[in-house]
């Protein structure tokens, strides 16, 4: 009854508007010892509603005249308090103390900043955003049809050098887009690629390979940032980097089919899903898929919009190669969009077929891999596959310490689209 309440609300937003001014007016009345909330219950019963359904938001031009006729409410009543208090002996005393705690606050901000290290524009962003609730990219996802409008303004006032405070853009100093998610579901969609391991190692591959997307529910509590040390226990364990785009999404209803899933794509990025080869056969054999072999995944410092890979994001697929470089040498640059047997919606409609997608699920295309090997590959197992294959035993060892591994992706002009992925290999001492 209660979900069958919410999706109503949701649903009906001009239902929850009246409903909000309703039951507020009625609230309003309540006189407890001389106490009333008057109209502003209003405002109370609105954001109970809000935290309820929070798909009942109006949106565009009804929304937007709301929000003035609120505002322009609030300074017609309180217009006069308002100038009486700044103007008055105790508004100007208050007024005063609250300035010597900001200065105060920046003063502190400023000496912790020199002291730490911290870049000046770092500092003063850390200071202005101590005192507020910060946006986060999690918060747009979840209601991305209002919050994309806002961010393409500052997008495009950021491209246009007009918005304040903005500042170089460092890649060293990002968190992946997403540093936690909801969920990290990484594919197989390049399945050449799964046949050619499997024949490797003597497996035949069973035919449905190729007409049902593999996928596995990764860790997503602990998402590396793009230049973050990716630490190991153990050389061992067969260290390998795993090139991938992916995709994140908004909120995608069980069963959805894969053209309806397409429109649910929000945002492309790039990961390295590292893993661990040598722990992978024992932990498969046990039927219950992969969880020590598959350690925390980086993701690229930026996440783009579809739009912004205009001809380039076709079907579903980004068509540009993904190069990757291991200690300043390029190992691989297959093209993402060549070779993809399950293109992105197909892999969000196999992932939804029985569960809802939360708004900010990360789904990954698995190692992106071409038939044409001139090309290089994206992870050392399939390197390691094709010498299998030509010479009897693989050549090529896994990462040690030390080693660099960089992935990235241009576009037609050579500029990087994400940015770089760009990670050292560290072993834990024991």
């Amino acid at each position: 009854m209660i979900e069958l309440a919410r999706d109503i609300i949701g649903s009906q937003p001009i239902l929850a508007l009246f409903l909000a001014i309703g039951v507020g007016y009625l609230v309003g009345q309540i006189n407890l010892g001389g106490f009333s909330l008057g109209v502003g219950a209003v405002l109370f019963v609105g954001l109970a509603i809000g935290a309820f359904a929070p798909k009942s938001q109006i949106i565009g031009p009804i929304g937007l005249t709301g929000l003035i006729m609120f505002l322009y409410g609030i300074g017609i009543l309180y217009g006069r308090q308002f100038f009486a208090g700044i103007t008055g002996a105790a508004g100007i005393k208050s007024n005063l103390l609250a300035l010597v705690a900001v200065v105060a606050g920046l003063m502190v901000a400023l000496g912790l900043g020199q002291l730490l290290g911290i870049q000046i524009g770092h500092t003063l962003g850390i200071y202005a955003g101590s005192m507020t609730s910060t946006a986060t990219l999690q918060a747009a996802l979840d209601e991305w049809s209002a919050k994309s409008v806002q961010l393409r303004a500052a997008s495009d006032a950021l491209n246009d050098g007009q918005l304040a405070g903005s500042f170089p853009f460092s890649a060293a100093d990002m968190k992946a887009p997403l540093p936690r998610a909801y969920q990290w579901v990484d594919g197989s969609a390049y399945v050449n690629h799964v046949e050619l391991v499997r024949r490797a190692r003597g497996a035949e591959m069973p035919p449905s390979f190729w007409t049902d997307p593999l996928v596995y529910q990764g860790g997503s509590d602990d998402l590396l940032a793009p230049t973050q040390d990716a630490v190991f226990v153990s050389e061992a364990h067969g260290i390998d980097m795993e090139a991938e785009v992916a995709v994140i999404v908004d909120d995608v209803p069980m069963g959805v089919d894969a053209k309806a899933a397409r429109d649910h794509i929000r945002l492309i990025l790039l990961a390295n899903d590292w893993s661990l080869r040598n722990l992978i056969p024992a932990e498969l054999a046990k039927g219950f898929g992969f969880y020590q072999s598959k350690p925390a995944t980086a993701f690229s410092p930026v996440a783009v919009t579809p739009d912004e890979l205009g001809n380039l994001w076709e079907d579903g697929k980004v068509l540009l190669p993904l190069i990757t470089h291991v200690n300043g040498v390029l190992f691989g640059k297959p093209n993402a969009g060549i070779d993809m047997t399950f293109n992105f919606p197909t892999l969000i409609a196999h992932a939804a077929a029985t569960r809802n997608l939360c708004a900010g699920t990360i789904v990954g295309s698995g190692t992106v891999s071409n038939l044409d090997r001139s090309v290089g590959s994206s992870c050392i197992a399939e390197r390691r596959s094709l010498e299998q294959i030509e010479f009897g035993a693989p050549k090529t060892p896994f990462l040690k310490a030390g080693d660099r591994v960089r992935i990235e992706m241009l576009d037609e002009q050579g500029a990087s689209i994400f940015g770089a992925i760009d990670q050292r290999v560290v072993v834990r001492a024991k």
